[in-house]
């Protein structure tokens, strides 16, 4: 699905749109031919809380490029998000949390095979 997020390139929109970031969007349409709108609410921003971390910035952003190159577009993956949430959650706790709970999820594999379930792969 494409949506046009108004404001999204201004100084102020910018940082609600970035890689890692939670949103609660709001989906709008006027008529049956009219681009669909989206306006979002910030509900988590992991890269805010990493910035000065460079491993765990570099994990957020191949979570957030292999979830985007492979999902499918508008199809609806619950377990998957709610998977991703958690590892996103944690990658943005202190170094001591993010070494004993996001490096575990990413190097065993759970979140891969979330993945791979959700592509229908498993």
């Amino acid at each position: 699905m494409r949506a046009l997020a108004y404001g999204g390139a201004s100084r102020a929109g910018r940082a609600l749109w970035q890689p890692g970031n939670v949103v609660k969007a709001r989906l709008t349409q006027r008529g049956e031919g009219a681009p669909i709108r989206v306006s979002g609410e910030l509900l988590y921003g992991c890269a805010a809380r990493i910035l000065d971390m460079p491993l765990a910035l570099a994990m957020m952003q191949s979570v957030c490029v292999l979830a985007d190159a492979t999902l499918p577009e508008g199809e609806p993956c619950p377990a998957f998000f709610g998977a991703t949430l958690k590892l996103l959650s944690f990658i943005g706790y202190s170094r001591m949390w993010r070494n004993r709970l996001a490096c575990p999820i990413i190097l065993n594999g759970s979140w891969r095979c979330w993945m791979c379930w959700a592509l229908g792969w498993i």
